[in-house]
């Protein structure tokens, strides 16, 4: 005989992971039964022994106490092992409960059909079809038995005894006391009687409660796994939620100071969504040493549909803005784009910025966002009501107008979206512009950060336990200007060879009033004669223009841009060649550039209103 694999036998009865917290709840309601019925019978004795029962001790004592004796043993053995919750657990109970409900049934044989069902019942709350329907058959079996042997046993059912079999029965013993039936009752007729009257028909409604109670149990499962798979489901978006907020949050600028290194001004931004991930988004960018990009915007709807266009919106802007473009040419760049493929017709309303760090200038563009908030450098706080042109995403081939505004060392531009204004209280009652800059007023001298974190609190206050229905951000800007920048100088001639000469003699009158070394004079000498002659021979190509040469210093570096309109060309681009390979292996050019940039500290280009920039710079002493 094959001996039985112990641990092939366990896994394939072990508890599904899934109806863990299921199965063990389903045998402490077993083990509820258990107690109540161990409760009930010994209730029962005490009542038997007060004489309240006609049925005499010696047939009561005898099922009750194996009755409470059978609980005990299954609820001793259920509170050692709830913790482990044992795949065997459920069966134990689901027999304990058969046999101590079968045992009664043979002593109680009269209208007890209750007693059959609760096992099959029972069972049903694992949740398991197979196990209802095998309980079943075993509370069949079990009480097919207990009917049998209660037939000779125990109380006699009148029903299953009819007058024309003459019984005449007079009371004197027994369960009952002593009974005189007519001879011509036998065992077998009890029996026989007790399957035909008695226990068929409680089968027959037993079936039936079976039936139901498999139905049960298999409808039970499938709605757990159903919640399983919903909590599944839920689990996985709160994930990819908590994922795209965190993602979302490193695509904003979020360490502050974000120039530590700076003096010129200072900046700090916040969002709060209105969801886990929301569709405001907030940017600002060096275009170059001397120019900062301002980026708020709103894009529309909210979750995670309108953080994806807010992604894809935030990384145009910034990518076009970086190449040197205007605001408007900014925003027409990237409506154009956006509209060129907008199926779901989504926009996003953007107000974007570039503040001159040399002189305080901000040439901006608005389409459809909320108006910026300025404080001049000795005055309040003011709505300033440029042009208002239309939404990005909304119309293709839009035109966009610029405006400029004058910020002064003491400057602090303001910016939000329209969830500030928009705030609303339990009253219905909105926060408003007006209220907006009135707060702005009582805090105006306070920094950035403690602006923005002093209105988010009025917001906050204003609102109340009204729930937050739109992303809330802001920015604030604080222009301190350049302290230590010297007058910037600049030159324009034309974009010639015969140019170079003055053009040097103009950058060395300013560099020796700065006290540069000989050395220093020499390197951008060399690197200003190769920047001036490629202007003069491939900027413009056979048409004329000029050159500009602007130069500025602070205590440390000296700057100096090189600008002209001619044809778009980045040198920076280009890969350096190596130079560890020989003359003929080497492609052609490039030479020129990498000397610049390893005679210079810094080299940069920018496209700027149409402009070639290029801007290198030297520290005055090495």
């Amino acid at each position: 005989m094959k001996k039985p694999n112990w641990k092939e036998l366990r896994e394939k009865f072990a508890v599904n992971p899934i109806f863990q917290t299921n199965e063990a709840q389903a045998n402490r309601l077993g083990a509820i039964i258990l107690l109540n019925t161990a409760l009930l019978l010994g209730i029962i004795l005490i009542l038997g022994f007060m004489g309240v029962f006609l049925l005499k001790m010696d047939g009561l004592f005898p099922p009750c106490m194996q009755g409470i004796i059978a609980c005990l043993i299954m609820l001793v053995i259920y509170q050692l092992k709830k913790k482990d919750n044992p795949w065997w657990m459920k069966f134990l109970l689901i027999v304990g409960v058969t046999l101590v409900y079968g045992r009664l049934d043979a002593m109680l044989t009269h209208k007890v059909i209750l007693l059959m069902a609760i096992p099959v019942i029972y069972s049903s709350r694992y949740f398991s079809r197979r196990l209802t329907i095998v309980t079943s058959i075993v509370t069949t079996l079990a009480f097919l038995g207990s009917s049998i042997w209660g037939a000779t046993h125990g109380l006699i059912n009148l029903n299953i005894v009819t007058m024309d079999e003459g019984i005449h029965m007079i009371t004197t013993g027994g369960f009952l006391g002593d009974t005189v039936i007519n001879a011509g009752v036998t065992d077998e007729m009890l029996i026989k009687n007790t399957l035909l009257f008695d226990y068929l028909p409680k089968w027959l409604i037993f079936s039936i409660i079976s039936v139901i109670s498999a139905n049960l149990a298999g409808r039970g499962r499938q709605m757990v796994l159903t919640q399983h798979e919903k909590d599944l489901s839920t689990a996985r978006l709160q994930y990819e939620l908590s994922l795209a907020t965190k993602i979302q949050t490193a695509l904003l600028p979020s360490t502050f100071p974000a120039f530590p290194d700076r003096k010129d001004f200072d900046i700090y931004a916040s969002t709060k969504p209105a969801k886990e991930v929301g569709g405001d988004f907030y940017d600002f960018f060096l275009v170059d040493n001397d120019h900062l990009g301002l980026v708020i915007a709103d894009a529309s709807g909210k979750g995670i549909p309108a953080a994806l266009f807010m992604l894809i919106s935030k990384i145009l802007i910034k990518n076009i803005a970086m190449s040197g473009r205007t605001p408007s040419e900014v925003l027409y760049s990237v409506n154009k784009q956006i509209c060129s493929n907008n199926r779901e017709d989504m926009f996003v309303t953007v107000w974007i910025g570039i503040l001159d760090l040399r002189t305080g200038q901000l040439t901006a563009s608005n389409a459809g966002h909320e108006y910026p908030i300025l404080k001049k450098a000795d005055g309040e706080f003011e709505i300033i009501k440029g042009s208002h042109d239309f939404v990005v995403g909304g119309m293709d081939d839009m035109r966009y107008k610029e405006y400029s505004l004058q910020m002064n060392p003491g400057s602090k531009l303001f910016l939000y979206t329209d969830g500030i204004a928009e705030a609303t209280d339990d009253k219905k009652e909105q926060f408003g512009t007006a209220r907006t800059v009135e707060i702005l007023n009582k805090i105006k001298d306070a920094t950035p950060q403690e602006l923005l974190e002093k209105m988010d609190d009025a917001v906050e206050l204003f609102v109340g336990d009204a729930e937050q229905f739109d992303d809330m951000t802001m920015m604030c800007i604080h222009y301190k200007g350049s302290a230590v920048t010297k007058e910037e100088k600049e030159i324009t001639l034309p974009a010639k060879n015969e140019s170079i000469p003055e053009i040097t003699d103009f950058i060395n009158n300013e560099l020796e009033a700065l006290g540069c070394s000989n050395k220093t004079i020499a390197q951008i000498d060399t690197v200003t004669d190769d920047i001036v002659s490629n202007i003069a021979n491939y900027a413009y190509g056979k048409e004329e223009g000029n050159v500009t040469v602007s130069m500025s210093s602070d205590d440390e570096t000296v700057t100096i841009v090189f600008s002209d309109n001619g044809r778009p060309y980045n040198p920076l681009a280009k890969v350096d060649p190596d130079i560890t390979l020989s003359a003929e292996e080497r492609p052609v050019g490039g030479l020129g550039i990498l000397m610049i940039k390893k005679m210079m500290d810094n080299v940069d280009y920018r496209y700027l209103n149409g402009r070639n920039n290029l801007i290198i710079k030297k520290k005055l002493s090495e």
